[in-house]
């Protein structure tokens, strides 16, 4: 059975409520809630389960680009989308890991006009804003 984990990572620096500036940028973060999906035999079905939190960690951007793109055809103008090269690094730790593209692994992650960052390490997924 696979159990997939889910963290929602909130920054302790404030983020602007727009999208994230486009520059190198480091963030310490810490886990607020972690929760999933697991299959109950017994009920045949799937249910909600919590996880223990995560340690602090710290989350690194190095930008590389902008562009303007739409999400979806029916926007009327393109949204600033940028693009950066994202590290993981847990606290008590010097071992950065590389938190990639959920959508393409081998693209930069990018980071729509919400200004939430969206990326997985094994097993982890990750979002701050």
């Amino acid at each position: 059975m696979r159990v997939r984990l889910f963290l929602t990572a909130l920054s302790l620096l404030p983020l602007p409520a727009q999208a994230i500036a486009p520059q190198s940028v480091t963030y310490y973060c810490t886990s607020e809630a972690a929760g999933g999906l697991k299959y109950d035999e017994q009920l045949k079905k799937w249910r909600s389960i919590n996880f223990r939190t995560g340690k602090a960690f710290v989350l690194k951007l190095q930008f590389l680009s902008a562009s303007k793109e739409k999400m979806f055809d029916f926007e009327p103008s393109p949204t600033t989308v940028n693009q950066f090269r994202v590290t993981v690094t847990e606290a008590g730790s010097s071992k950065e890991k590389n938190c990639i593209n959920m959508n393409d692994p081998k693209a930069p992650v990018r980071v729509w006009g919400d200004g939430w960052v969206r990326c997985e390490t094994v097993f982890t997924e990750y979002r701050a804003g």
